[in-house]
């Protein structure tokens, strides 16, 4: 049986969760909420994870091996939680409030 690392190293060629993270990482941070921000915090927690996203020095690649895992685990837990994974294309296409917060059914699924 493949460890998770060993299975995203086998797998990374054919998928780059490093984009996706990083294509993300805006639209989840302005998701958080301060009492007292004026946008300066959250422009400073954008910088500090897409500089956490690269994985040129030892703590970054660290950090980015860690949340593919994450992501990978998490993922795992969700296909087997879900009562028909063959039909979650559907499921997905059918979700009304997720169309209307990505905008589109191709933007939900970037």
């Amino acid at each position: 049986m493949q460890t998770d690392d060993t299975y995203i190293q086998a797998h990374e060629a054919e998928f780059d969760a490093t984009d996706l993270v990083r294509s993300c990482v805006q639209s989840a941070v302005s998701m958080l909420r301060d009492q007292e921000d004026s946008g300066a915090l959250s422009t400073r927690r954008v910088e500090i994870l897409l500089t956490l996203l690269d994985d040129s020095e030892d703590l970054k690649a660290t950090f980015l091996t860690t949340l593919r895992s994450r992501l990978h685990s998490l993922l795992e837990n969700r296909e087997r939680n879900i009562p028909s994974p063959k039909y979650w294309v559907l499921t997905e296409a059918s979700n009304i409030d997720a169309l209307q917060e990505g905008g589109t059914f191709t933007y939900v699924n970037q």
